[in-house]
C-alpha cells in the first residue's frame, strides 16, 4: 500500500540525511502530489513503486537514483542530475526533462511517450524495449546511446548529436531527424536522417551480416 506524503518538510524530517538533503534515502512505496523538491540532493535514493503527481525536481541532484515500477505523472526533472540513474519498468506521462544530466543513465522497459527532452544530455545512455513515441529530443546529446528496440514513433531529434547511438531494431514510423549528426550511428535498413555515408554503409553491411539478432 502506498504511503501519502503531502509535506516537503515530513520527507525531509523522516529521510533527511541533514541539511535539505534525501541523499541514498529510501522513498519507495511512496504516493506524493504537487511536491516541490527543486535542488534537493537525491542521490542514491530509491524511488522504487511509488506514485508522484505533479510536483518537480527542478535543478535536483539525482545522480545515481535507483527506480523501478513507479509512476510519474506531470513531473518536472527540468536541469536535474540524473546521471547513471536506473529505470526499469516506469511510467512517464507528461513528464519534462529540458536541459537534464542523463549521462549514462538506463531506462529498461519504460513508457516515456511525448515527454520532453529537449537540450538533455545523454551520451552514453541507454533507453532499451522502451516508448519513447512523440518524444522531442530537440537539440539533444546522445552520442553512443543506446536506444534498441524501442518504439520511436512520431519522435523529434532535430539538431542532435547521433554520432555513434544504436538504433538496430527501433520503430522509425514518422520520426523526424532534421539537421542532425549520425556519424557511425548503427540501424538496421535505410538511415531515417538521409543518405548513407560510405562508413555507414559499411556498418550496416557488417551488422546484417554479423549481427545475427
Amino acid at each position: 500500500m502506498l504511503r501519502r506524503v503531502t509535506e516537503v518538510q515530513e520527507l525531509l524530517a523522516e529521510f533527511g540525511s541533514g541539511g535539505a538533503g534525501l541523499r541514498d534515502a529510501d522513498l519507495s512505496f511512496q504516493e506524493w502530489e504537487g511536491l516541490a523538491l527543486d535542488g534537493v540532493d537525491l542521490s542514491g535514493a530509491n524511488l522504487s513503486g511509488s506514485r508522484l503527481r505533479g510536483g518537480s525536481f527542478a535543478g535536483s541532484n539525482m545522480l545515481g537514483v535507483h527506480v523501478q515500477e513507479a509512476r510519474f505523472e506531470g513531473v518536472g526533472f527540468t536541469g536535474a542530475n540524473l546521471e547513471l540513474g536506473f529505470f526499469q519498468k516506469c511510467r512517464f506521462e507528461g513528464c519534462d526533462f529540458s536541459g537534464a544530466k542523463l549521462i549514462g543513465a538506463s531506462f529498461f522497459l519504460c513508457d516515456l511517450r511525448d515527454c520532453l527532452l529537449k537540450h538533455v544530455e545523454f551520451a552514453r545512455g541507454q533507453l532499451l524495449s522502451s516508448c519513447l513515441a512523440g518524444v522531442d529530443f530537440t537539440d539533444s546529446d546522445l552520442a553512443g546511446a543506446v536506444l534498441r528496440e524501442s518504439d520511436l514513433e512520431g519522435a523529434v531529434f532535430d539538431r542532435s548529436d547521433l554520432r555513434g547511438a544504436d538504433f538496430r531494431k527501433t520503430n522509425f514510423h514518422s520520426a523526424r531527424f532534421v539537421g542532425v549528426r549520425a556519424e557511425e550511428a548503427l540501424y538496421y535498413g535505410r538511415p531515417p536522417w538521409g543518405e548513407h555515408t560510405t562508413r555507414d554503409r559499411d556498418m550496416e553491411s557488417k551488422l546484417v551480416r554479423f549481427d545475427g539478432e
